[in-house]
This record gives C-alpha cells, structure tokens and sequence, in this order.
C-alpha cells in the first residue's frame, strides 16, 4: 500500500500530464478556434488566407488572358463599350449619332462616359479591362463584406475567420461581366449605417460620394435607395425624429447617381427624347395572383442569372438551420430574420405586377423608365450577410460546431470556383476563338474598302463579334434604341419572321436583339464550325441594300440558288476560331 503523500504525488503527476496535453492540443488548433476578442495576430493570417484564395480565383483571368472562356449569354453578345470608347463619341453630345451601330443612333443609348467601367476601357485593351473590373469587383466585396460583419453585425468585434471566409465567399461570385453593382452593395451597407448610428468617417463620405460612378444606378442603384429608404422611414417612426446626416447621405448619393447618368436622365425628361424599343415591351401577364405570387419561389431559391449568388445548395441550409438556434443570438437572429424578409418580400414584389390587373399601370410606366423591379442585384449581399450571421449563431452552439463552420466555408468557396467562368463555359469559346480578330482583318481587307462606306449583317454569329472588329452593323444587341429603328429593321427581316411566329414573337414583344433571324435556325441565333449547316435566308433585300448593307457575314453557307441578290464571296476559316465564316455580297443587279 502506497503512502498517502505518493497517492498525492501520482494524483499530482496524471493531473499535471493531462494539463500538458490539453496545452498542446489548444496550441495545434488555436489557429483554427473563434473567440469573440480575435487577436490581432490570428486577424491577419484569416484575412491574408482567403485574400489569397480570392487571388487566385481573380488570378486565372490574368494567367490565362484572351484564352480565358468569358460567358457570351446577355455578356458579349452585347458587347459595345470598347465600340463606343474607339468611335470618337465617347464625349459627344447626348443627341450625337453614332454611326458604327444602326445607321446611327443616339449618344445617349450607350453608357455614360463618368463611370469608372467606362474608363476602364479607355485605358486598357477590351480583355484586360474586363478582368480589371472582376477584380475591383471582388475586392471591393471582400473589404466591404469583411467591414460590414465585424464592424455592424457582430458584437464585440467578431470571429475574424467567419468574416473572412464568408467575405471570400462573397468575392468569389460570378459577376454580371463587368459590373461592380452587386459586389458594391456590402461596402455601401456599411457606409450608410456608419452614418445612420452617426458615426460615419469622412472615409465613410468619401466612399459614399466615389460610389455612384462605380455601379451602375439602373441595374442596383435606384433599388439600394428605395431600400434605404425605407430604413429612412423606419428610424423616423420609430424615433419620431429626421436623422439628418442620414437623410443628406441618401440625397447625397441619389443626386451623383443621377449626375453618373445623366445621359438616360436627360432622355427620359426631354421633350426632344426619342420613342424607345422599350415601348413596345409585352409580357404575358398572370390571370392568376396565386400563380403571380408563386412565381417569385424560384428567385428566392436559385437567384437570378446576372447577380448569382450560388445560395441553394449551402446558404440556404445553413441560414434556416441557425434560425432553429436564434435564442443563442437573438440580436443575430433578428437581423438574419430582417434579411430573409428583404429578400422574400422583394421577390413576391416582382411577382405581384405580373399580375394582370397590376400589370398594366406596370407596362405603362416601365416604357417611361428603362428599368424593371431588380430588386436582385441586392440578393447576393443579403445572402452571404445572412450566411455569415448564420454562422455566428452556429459557431456559438458547441465547440465542435466551430469546426463545421470551415467546412461549410470551405464546400462554398468550392462551389463558387466550380462556377468561375472558365469551368462553367467549358466548351463554349475563349474570348479571342469568340472575337475571331484573324478572320475579321482577312475579311476587312478582302473588301478592300474604308468600313465606315458600307453596312453589314450577321446570320448564325453574333453582330457584336463583327462591331468588335471595326465593322459598322445594321443589327446588334442593344438595350435601348429609337422604335423607329426596330420597325424599320423588321421590314428587313419580316419574310423570316413570317416563316416563324415564335421569332417575330420574340422580335415584336422585346426587340432588343436586333438580329438577322433565320426560321431555319430559331430559336438559336448562332451556330460553330461544324454545327453549320446550310439555309435560305428570306429577307427584304431592296429594303437592306436602301439601308447601306453591301455585305452578310454569315456563321452558316446560303443557298443562293433561290436568292440571286446574295452573291458568295469567300470562306474565312483559322484553327483557333470558334467560327467559320462566309461572306456574301449584297447586290440588286
């Protein structure tokens, strides 16, 4: 039997052990562990890791460069800034012509020449001023995302390894091409509340004031106000008092907005302003408000194509899973609450005026204002601020909940890399196979002639790939020109649109692809080497030589057996092309 002092001393020793093993299993994780006071030291090595990893995702458009797969769908379809930038109007007056698009329309169709995207082109060749505004667009998400959490939303300064990461996960989106609108929303937030709580910097109104000519106020801006807003009227209910620095930032900010645009402000308000295409838009209302309200879900559930937020899979759990939790954080809980009701709500919003009833007033006033409801670009912002509270509330209900917060940050961050532009458009062309610049310059000379003494179209390839170029089109993708263009294009292509109703359909009832339509080839608009097979192509061809088009560039061979006044030119064909191209002369003889 041992003495009672070498019981103590074993006692002692087994205690003593257990302690030293405690101490090294904290020491291996204490990287990995979230205290409410994160150390200045753990601070940096979460910001310096998923900066890096919102690096890298940024990184592949610089490494790859022109190779790059950019998504062509409503992005380079459309493609007319580096047009513009290159045409000598980019300051012309807002009533100015530009003739390489549509014969010539007004200056005031295209983007203003105050914001930063704009300049951004002036400066740097098409691709790379592409990749640079994907790049201040997730920086400006990671650092705005990152303060709005720690600073706003979490108390006592927050767990820097949930800000961090969630803001990565935020940066890491897909943007809308290069639209900065939906990345800025975090920063903003920020801003705007620092200044609510009247503790707004001069950094704050230095930010507030810069901000306008960044994003862009029709797609974001004018819904971010309108939300604004009703955070305005919320504190002067509640308060029973006008917050004024509040009140000067909205007006402040809304009054550079318009300034940005004051090009589209000037044709909504003048009485000299053309009829716009706009006009004429119909889409086929609800008879049902059930139906018009239950629209909304797939909004709330996917996102929308141009501000994805990659939510379903990973957020969305997460987010309803921390709502079972909310007594751990109720202050949290309150605010995540606030953000899914913003969401929710602005969606049935957008459903309730497909309503018929509602619809109509509707119609009327968006062909006065060039905009829908897009409450949608403020979705992926409410989302990953949601995702981030989630994960606060979460991270508070065991310790080993901790850890499967990094591996929810982790499977997203995973989830955003799959849907980088490079992997999801796999198959699709890179950005010089899509622009095809050898075939055009082969073409451009086989002509032989200045580009701006004629006019051309384009069948089966997209109009801007041949604008691109230097080529002055007839048709194109543009989402605001006079109606007295779309009717009288579609003279042009009526014989086609006749052979299909759903092609004139889609050209009467929108009309912002001015295309070339083929019955032949509809619904698609354009068709790869390989994928090209011939067609009749029934157009007014008095009517298209009266407007200047001496030349069809076509993505598909024609038959001109049965269309005398198309005269073969020649093939153009490159191995590293996505198209293969031929050229047609339009003569009346």
């Amino acid at each position: 039997m041992l003495p009672v002092n070498a019981g103590n001393a074993c006692d002692l020793a087994l205690r003593d052990r257990a302690e030293d093993q405690a101490k090294k299993r904290y020491k291996a994780m204490r990287w990995f562990s979230m205290p409410k006071h994160t150390s200045s030291r753990q601070s940096g090595l979460a910001l310096a890791v998923f900066a890096f990893i919102v690096c890298c995702y940024i990184a592949i458009y610089f490494i790859l460069g022109e190779k790059t797969r950019i998504t062509v769908w409503d992005t380079l379809d459309g493609f007319d800034l580096s047009t513009l930038v290159h045409s000598g109007y980019l300051f012309a007056p807002s009533t100015a012509l530009v003739p390489q698009f549509f014969n010539g329309i007004p200056r005031s169709c295209f983007a203003s020449e105050l914001h930063f995207t704009t300049w951004i082109f002036a400066l740097l060749p098409p691709f790379y001023a592409i990749a640079a505004c994907k790049a201040v667009a997730a920086t400006i998400a990671f650092v705005g995302t990152n303060l709005l959490l720690r600073r706003n939303i979490f108390q006592d300064d927050g767990p820097v390894w949930i800000s961090a990461g969630v803001s990565a996960c935020m940066a890491t989106l897909p943007t809308y091409f290069t639209d900065i609108s939906s990345a800025a929303v975090p920063l903003l937030l920020y801003v705007f509340l620092n200044i609510r709580r009247r503790k707004g910097t001069p950094w704050n109104w230095l930010i507030l004031s810069v901000a306008p000519f960044f994003v862009s106020f029709v797609t974001m801006g004018m819904f971010f106000i309108i939300t604004i807003g009703v955070v305005f009227l919320y504190d002067c209910v509640r308060a029973r008092a006008i917050n004024w620095p509040f009140v000067l930032a909205i007006f402040l900010y809304g009054v550079l907005s318009l300034l940005c645009e004051y090009r589209l402000l000037w044709e909504v308000l003048s009485p000299s302003g053309f009829a716009s295409q706009r006009i004429e838009f119909a889409e086929p209302p609800e008879d049902s408000l059930a139906a018009a309200l239950l629209a909304p879900k797939t909004l709330f559930l996917k996102g929308q194509e141009h501000a994805q937020s990659l939510h379903r899979d990973i957020v969305l759990p997460v987010v309803c899973i921390a709502l079972l939790f909310w007594r751990r954080q109720p202050r949290q809980a309150r605010i995540l609450a606030l953000f899914l009701g913003a969401i929710a709500g602005t969606a049935f919003l957008g459903g309730f005026v497909t309503w018929r009833p509602v619809a109509t007033v509707y119609a009327r006033l968006f062909a006065v204002l060039p905009m829908a409801i897009r409450f949608y670009w403020l979705y992926p912002a409410f989302w990953y601020i949601s995702f981030g509270i989630a994960l606060y509330i979460l991270s508070s209900t065991t310790k080993y909940a901790r850890y499967a917060v990094f591996i929810l940050v982790a499977i997203q961050l995973a989830v955003n890399f799959r849907h980088h532009e490079q992997f999801r458009n796999a198959g699709g062309p890179t950005f010089s196979q899509y622009f095809a610049q050898q075939q055009f310059t082969e073409m451009k000379n086989f002509i032989g002639l200045p580009q701006e003494q004629y006019r051309v179209v384009s069948v089966g390839i997209y109009p801007a790939v041949a604008s691109y170029n230097g080529f002055y089109t007839l048709d194109g993708y543009l989402s605001l020109y006079p109606l007295a263009y779309k009717k009288e294009f579609r003279q042009v292509i009526a014989p086609e649109l006749a052979r299909s109703p759903k092609a004139a359909a889609y050209f009467d009832d929108w009309g912002s692809r001015v295309y070339v339509f083929s019955s032949e080839l509809f619904p698609s608009y354009v068709r790869s080497k390989g994928d090209n097979p011939p067609i009749t192509l029934h157009l007014d061809y008095q009517k298209l030589y009266g407007m200047g088009c001496r030349y069809v560039i076509s993505a598909v061979p024609i038959r001109t057996e049965m269309t005398p006044q198309l005269v073969y030119q020649r093939a153009f064909r490159a191995a590293d092309s996505y198209w293969d191209i031929y050229l047609y002369k339009v003569s009346l003889r």
